[in-house]
């Protein structure tokens, strides 16, 4: 999350899908769908904040790790859960025995009807989901160290803004005649005035090196690429759009947000969550 296109593309994601209400719902006598009261677990499913919150935390754990892990705290009479605590990943080991999921939390196995377990992408025959963070490790290696980089730029070694030159014919120049020029090209800067010099004086801008320049792209590049890990705009997280608005409109963007990016991730919660809601509401 220190890469800020990740902590960007992330917190967009997390927020959209947890900003969406929990509805229940069941079907009618005559088919239709009708609306229903939501279970205990989606009215305060946490000791550590508000339904926003939880939902909030399974996003970002799925994002980041790929696994959603949720260990149930509490039941009602008929045994559904009515809280459940979302746990660090590295907290969890899972194996496979028998072809079964078998888990173990801080390498004490639990029982598998206590765990909640949510999968991102998920891979042929494994129970545990890719990390994308891991996937595209060297990507966000080099976003980080392009990021390190400008830190250490700008806090130890910036481009000053201009280079004066006092031609003296060989004569060094004094410490009071040199501050007094800099002044004078200071003041006119921050006025807005030209800079008036005599013949034996040159000013010279400094701009961005061609190196910097190429500095500055790779970090558009690191945006870019991580917009392309979590199916976002890259605009949206400081990349560059890629194509014009001239077929497109801010409303089929945000209909492409919402169709792209959110719903599968909208799915995969419903589906979880429906597994663990008493029957017939889903």
């Amino acid at each position: 999350l220190r890469l800020t296109p990740v902590y960007a593309a992330v917190s967009l994601l997390a927020d959209g899908v947890a900003a969406l209400p929990l509805q229940a719902y069941r079907v009618g006598a005559d088919g239709s769908r009708q609306r229903t009261g939501s279970p205990a677990l989606f009215r305060n499913p946490t000791t550590y904040g508000t339904v926003y919150d939880w939902v909030h935390r399974a996003m970002v754990s799925l994002l980041l790790r790929g696994n959603a892990y949720g260990l149930v705290t509490s039941r009602d009479s008929s045994y559904w859960p009515t809280s459940i605590e979302w746990l660090d990943p590295d907290r969890v080991q899972v194996i496979t025995r028998a072809g079964t999921a078998v888990y173990y939390i801080d390498g004490r196995e639990v029982a598998a009807i206590d765990i909640l377990h949510i999968v991102g992408f998920a891979n042929p025959g494994s129970p545990v989901g890719l990390s994308p963070i891991e996937q595209y490790a060297m990507t966000l290696d080099m976003g980080l160290s392009a990021q390190k980089s400008a830190r250490d730029w700008f806090k130890n070694g910036q481009t000053p803004s201009a280079d004066i030159t006092i031609s003296t014919d060989g004569d060094p120049v004094g410490e009071q005649v040199a501050r007094a020029f800099k002044d004078r090209y200071l003041a006119s800067m921050r006025s807005g005035e030209p800079f008036v010099h005599g013949d034996n004086i040159a000013l010279a801008p400094v701009g961005v090196s061609a190196a910097d320049a190429q500095f500055l792209e790779a970090i558009k590049a690191s945006a870019t690429q991580v917009a392309a890990i979590y199916h976002v705009a890259p605009e949206d997280i400081g990349g560059e759009r890629g194509s014009s608005l001239t077929y497109s409109t801010t409303e089929l963007d945000e209909i492409k947000f919402q169709t792209r990016s959110l719903r599968p991730w909208v799915t995969r919660l419903e589906q979880a969550f429906g597994r663990i809601t008493p029957r017939p509401v889903y």
